[in-house]
């Protein structure tokens, strides 16, 4: 089975394995999915995973003409302008998917493309 196919297995199950901001491999899930032999085997093989990911991201954005702040910190799925996205208190980028009632209860902010439309410079 390829890394790339591991990755998707993965992300069906629940389990998030992502860029973090610094270009770091994550892997977030529950112990079912991220058994201690699955994290110790993407761990052996972190250039690849990165390497992998760095593939998919610079496909994503390929393909599309849209602008991204990045990945979501829970899912690790490329970010929108438009789509329901917001930062939260903690700093963290959420795409509309994973954002919760409670993000926006305690304070989380809508991300604006800065070159969007509507977007004016200059004011306070």
């Amino acid at each position: 089975m390829t890394i790339g196919a591991v990755i998707e297995k993965l992300r069906e199950g629940g389990g998030v394995v992502m860029l973090d901001a610094n270009g770091v491999v994550r892997f977030k899930g529950n112990a079912t999915v991220m058994t201690p032999e699955i994290r110790a085997a993407l761990e052996r093989r972190a250039d690849l995973v990165r390497q992998v990911l760095e593939e998919e991201r610079a496909a994503t954005l390929a393909n599309t003409t849209a602008r991204s702040p990045g990945p979501c910190d829970r899912c690790g799925r490329i970010v929108w302008f438009g789509q329901g996205a917001e930062r939260l208190v903690s700093g963290e980028l959420v795409c509309g998917d994973c954002l919760a009632p409670w993000d926006v209860e305690a304070g989380s902010v809508p991300i604006v493309d800065p070159e969007g439309e509507g977007y004016e410079t200059g004011l306070l």
